[in-house]
């Protein structure tokens, strides 16, 4: 193990991974890491209508589709989502919102009577 510089003592718990001029590619990044695809003419890439999922189509001498989403799809609920606690709550800020603005123009035109 390399002796670390004084002036990077500091990060030295920071357990940072040492300087690497070309990172390797692991096995979980490659799209058809179990489907190899020989000669590849071109590669396409679409967006979907989800924020973190892009559709990758490549073809050449045999055709691959993937739909590649991050670690997580965190902008596509679980089946478990609670509907009926997110429509009440705005049912509940709507309400609040139409009562406070009522009542702040039910004051001014008192004010203005004074």
């Amino acid at each position: 193990k390399t002796p670390v510089p004084s002036q990077f003592a500091p990060t030295k718990e920071e357990n940072l991974p040492p300087y690497a001029a070309v990172l390797p590619l692991r096995a979980q990044d490659a799209l058809t890491h179990s489907h190899p695809m020989p000669k590849v003419r071109g590669i396409i890439s679409s967006p979907s209508g989800l924020e973190s999922t892009s559709m990758v189509f490549s073809y050449g001498l045999d055709l691959f589709f993937v739909p590649v989403q991050s670690a997580k799809a965190y902008d596509v609920l679980s089946p478990g989502f609670n509907y009926v606690l997110l429509y009440l709550s705005v049912a509940v800020v709507v309400a609040l919102w139409a009562s406070t603005s009522y009542l702040a123009s039910r004051k001014a035109l008192q004010d203005r009577w004074k």
